[in-house]
């Protein structure tokens, strides 16, 4: 009986163990989750081993039925090693977990939660189609969708501030959307988009870094919001469909190759403040025709609008007291340099190099329907601006003053507002 009563026992204590180690096994795995490929959370450094691995707060997993890439947790995600570049030891330097898997990754869910997408998370995921982003993302990082060749569209988070060095560098995006909040575009974000045609910017928007749009040969027009001050060199390089680009009020230079080789490039209105037209800022412009520069540029540098082969006139203020020598270099079609005042750097330049140059009394100043730039309105502007819509008749229109209904573009409706005002209508010129 007592032996008994001593198995009893032991097989009592041996079930309650069991139990407890049952519950144990799944409070982890409701945890972690039971379904959870791997981690890739926050990269955490190893003591141990010396090295950079990723957190579990942040789980991965793949269907491969559907091609659906999901992402949960909370925090953020790890950053890992761009073109397969590994390093151990080095933070965001680790092999993406599913690189094996990217050529069947067809859709990636970033679950509500993950504040973060990590360096080159998607890299080269060729498939990739469809993304979905919770409003609890605020950043997405460097080379995350990098040459993502299929995704044509992406809803980006409200929550985010800025965009990664190349993020979207070389996808298949066609439109962009960039929601308010967003203060910086950064370095190459979309460049390299070939199929990207249309860019709407945010109103908070402050900054766009070098080359961010560079290479969209699809890239039409585009209108750049009056917050930013700042647009940094090969923004707009080798966009070569861009026909018309809205400057913000703001902006004080026209950086180095901001419009490089943008051949479809006709006209363009530089803002008032702009002091500095930089090192080649519109060479290779070769559909460039005239340019109207405002009071305020004090210096033109060096190749500025070097090999604009269709510029037939430059107005440039008698303030500006620096123009490099080859500012106007392979200039082929050039006519003639106006300023308004004969005594001035552009004048000194202009006998150098052998170039007419004429004194423009309405140059520099806005005077709203002169567009021949003489300083007076009256019917010769109306000639002007219609030869000039017109194409071959080799005029230039000063923009800034024949654009009278204000939209920054020159059209018949500006040539139809123009005559009315001469003809003694009561409309108002802008």
């Amino acid at each position: 009986m007592k032996l008994c009563k001593s198995v009893r026992c032991v097989l009592a204590c041996l079930l309650t163990a069991a139990l407890l180690f049952f519950c144990c096994v799944c409070a982890f795995a409701e945890t972690t989750g039971s379904d959870c490929s791997g981690y890739c959370g926050r990269n955490v450094y190893n003591e141990e081993t010396g090295v950079y691995e990723p957190g579990e707060n942040i789980c991965w997993v793949f269907d491969a039925a559907s091609g659906t890439l999901t992402i949960s947790g909370r925090g953020d995600m790890a950053g890992f090693a761009h073109d397969g570049n590994v390093e151990y030891g080095q933070l965001d330097c680790r092999e993406i977990p599913w690189s094996g898997l990217r050529a069947q990754i067809r859709s990636v869910v970033i679950e509500k939660g993950v504040e973060t997408i990590g360096k080159s998370a998607f890299e080269y995921c060729t498939a990739l189609s469809d993304v979905a982003l919770p409003n609890t993302l605020s950043e997405i990082n460097d080379y995350a969708f990098y040459h993502c060749e299929s995704l044509e569209e992406i809803s980006l988070s409200r929550a985010m501030y800025t965009t990664g060095w190349s993020s979207f560098e070389g996808s298949g995006l066609r439109t962009v959307t960039v929601p308010e909040g967003i203060r910086t575009i950064g370095e190459r974000t979309f460049a390299c988009c070939a199929q990207l045609t249309s860019v709407s910017l945010p109103s908070t928007l402050e900054y766009i870094e070098m080359g961010a749009f560079m290479d969209c040969s699809a890239l039409t027009s585009l209108k750049i919001p009056d917050g930013v001050d700042t647009v940094y060199g090969s923004s707009f390089a080798y966009c070569t469909s861009l026909e018309t680009v809205e400057l913000p009020a703001g902006l004080k230079e026209i950086d180095s190759f901001l419009f490089l080789n943008c051949t479809s490039l006709r006209s363009i209105t530089v803002p008032e403040q702009v002091t500095q037209i930089r090192w080649a800022a519109f060479e290779g412009c070769t559909n460039l025709q005239s340019l109207i520069l405002p009071d305020s540029v004090r210096s033109i540098e060096d190749r500025a609008f070097r090999n604009c082969t269709a510029l037939k006139a430059v107005h440039i203020p008698s303030g500006a007291a620096t123009i490099g020598d080859s500012a106007l270099e392979k200039c082929s079609a050039l006519e003639y340099i106006c300023s308004d005042s004969a005594d001035c750097t552009a004048a000194a330049f202009a006998a150098e190099h052998r170039i007419e140059f004429r004194v423009c009394a309405g140059h520099g100043r806005h005077t709203p329907g002169d567009s021949d730039g003489d300083g007076f309105v009256d019917l010769r502007d109306v000639t002007n601006l219609t030869r000039y819509l017109a194409g071959g008749w080799g005029v230039e229109a000063d923009v800034r003053n024949a654009d009278v209904d204000g939209n920054g573009k020159l059209t018949l409706k500006d040539l139809t507002i123009l005559r009315r005002y001469i003809a003694g209508w009561d409309v108002t010129l802008k």
